[in-house]
């Protein structure tokens, strides 16, 4: 009798420290994740700034206007850029959308080239940006392409139908590192065009 009760008390103790052990695990896989959608079509339409827009075009550029590479250039000036990838929570209105598309703004007789390219939309739960490759060639040297935060963007509610969600008209001001990237013609705090864009999930 006395070894069984020792067993007992053996297995008793093996069996607590078990429980001990993988509790803290299981607590751990419990833990709910927060929920992303995949996003399976969309577009982004944006001006970068009209009044550098209009000043180019006067130039001896040939063209001196381009969209190509998933861009168009939309009846009023602006460029529609293609989808190409994301997610979005339409629970918090997060969101980041990589969309595609080449602008080139050239203007010889006044020696620079500025390429945008390839704009990406991030919406976070305190801020929102237009992060795109920049390539400002000036002076007759070749530019160097730069991936930078290129304007802020004021968080704006979006509209929503079905299940395409749809930001219109969001004010762009352009950051420090955009000013630097775009040949230095605007100061960071400038307003650029407002953007335009949309996904859905």
């Amino acid at each position: 009798m006395k070894n069984l009760r020792r067993i007992t008390r053996a297995l008793t103790a093996v069996f607590a420290l078990t429980t001990l052990t993988l509790a803290p695990s299981t607590a751990l896989a419990a833990v709910p994740t927060e929920p992303t959608t995949a996003v399976t079509s969309g577009s982004a339409d944006w001006g970068v700034k009209e009044s550098f827009r209009n000043y180019v075009k006067r130039g001896n550029g040939n063209p001196p206007i381009a969209a190509t590479d998933g861009a168009t250039i939309n009846t009023d000036g602006t460029f529609h850029f293609s989808f190409t990838s994301g997610d979005h929570d339409p629970a918090t209105g997060t969101a980041e959308v990589n969309y595609r598309g080449t602008v080139v703004f050239s203007y010889p007789l006044h020696q620079f080239t500025v390429t945008v390219q390839d704009p990406t939309v991030v919406v976070t739960a305190t801020e929102a940006k237009l992060v795109a490759t920049i390539t400002s060639a000036t002076g007759g040297a070749p530019g160097t392409p730069a991936r930078v935060d290129f304007v802020t963007l004021t968080r704006t509610t979006p509209t929503v139908n079905g299940s395409t969600t749809t930001w219109t008209n969001v004010p762009a001001t352009l950051t420090e590192a955009g000013a630097q990237a775009f040949a230095g013609f605007y100061t960071a705090g400038t307003a650029f065009d407002p953007l335009s864009f949309n996904v859905t999930a």
